[in-house]
């Protein structure tokens, strides 16, 4: 074919795919941060609805050249489901790449495109541990309310009341 994907289609499907995967249920964001060392990578990949050349995928179909290569044919995918699509082009064929571009960019529409992040939303936590010898596994443990809060700890450790004899503890 020889026909590149113009900038300004690219722009437009970005866009209007909100900058993630297109694949139903997938909404991987295209775009991987940048590092302290290194610069963002996109990692969204294009792919034809209609193949850009009539011997590809999905590529029998009456549509000239000049439209293959518009942003009306095109759908924004993670790699994983570049190669989905185009290795299973029954499947997933031109009417269905159609409704899943359409159902994908109406939801980033009525989203105002507002990207979501998936998944969890990472916390940190300091955890302490104490050094004491584990004598038995109680069956239950109960647990309520602390009465201090954080910053606390300084009052905390001024009302510990630790056993007189470290023979105490071993009688638990």
């Amino acid at each position: 074919m020889g026909n590149s994907i113009s900038t300004k289609e690219i722009k437009i499907l970005f866009l209007r795919s909100g900058g993630k995967c297109a694949f139903p249920e997938c909404e991987k964001i295209l775009v991987e941060e940048a590092t302290a060392k290194d610069e963002p990578v996109v990692i969204g990949q294009i792919a034809h609805i209609v193949a850009e050349s009539r011997q590809g995928p999905r590529g029998k179909n009456e549509m000239s050249d000049e439209e293959r290569n518009k942003h009306t044919n095109l759908i924004l995918l993670c790699p994983d489901h570049h190669v989905i699509i185009d290795s299973q082009p029954y499947t997933y064929s031109v009417p269905v790449l159609q409704q899943m571009k359409a159902i994908h960019e109406e939801r980033i529409k009525a989203s105002d495109g507002k990207i979501k992040e998936s998944g969890d939303t990472i916390e940190q936590e300091i955890m302490y541990s104490t050094l004491l010898p584990l004598t038995h596994v109680p069956e239950a443990v109960f647990v309520a309310e602390c009465a201090f809060d954080d910053g606390e700890e300084e009052r905390v450790r001024q009302v510990i009341e630790y056993p007189e004899k470290r023979t105490e503890l071993a009688g638990c």
